[in-house]
């Protein structure tokens, strides 16, 4: 079983604790898949399903996020038609909906509250790579 909610997937882990500069001071973060961020919504459905099926493969207990601007499902140019007009997004929930025997839909809430963390990292500054 895969959980996914809108962040992205994990690789080594399903979430880690970081601790910052002050002792008992952490955040939870959930690490992302760059696959998704391009998957959603320029890739076919099915291979989105059979990406998140082989992550639940590799990863049983494993957490899928996508975090990402929301302009491109319907803001970007060409993406309302392809998204509503083609009903790629009404296709992707319905696929989710198909597939509930092995992928389940939650919050990173739920998430967190049902999963400890792996372990505990200290984080570098990094940015996002474009």
């Amino acid at each position: 079983m895969i959980t996914i909610f809108f962040r992205r997937i994990r690789t080594a882990g399903a979430l880690w604790r970081v601790r910052g500069g002050r002792p008992r001071e952490s955040v939870r973060l959930f690490p992302g898949q760059k696959a998704l961020r391009y998957l959603l919504p320029f890739g076919k459905v099915e291979d989105v399903i059979a990406y998140l099926k082989d992550a639940a493969a590799t990863h049983p207990d494993g957490v899928a996020a996508m975090g990402d601007d929301m302009e491109k499902f319907g803001c970007w140019p060409g993406t309302f038609d392809h998204c509503y007009g083609d009903h790629w997004l009404e296709n992707f929930f319905t696929a989710l909906e198909e597939n509930v025997d092995w992928l389940s839909l939650t919050t990173p809430g739920s998430y967190i509250e049902a999963h400890a963390p792996l372990g505990a990292r200290i984080c570098q500054r990094a940015r996002i790579r474009k």
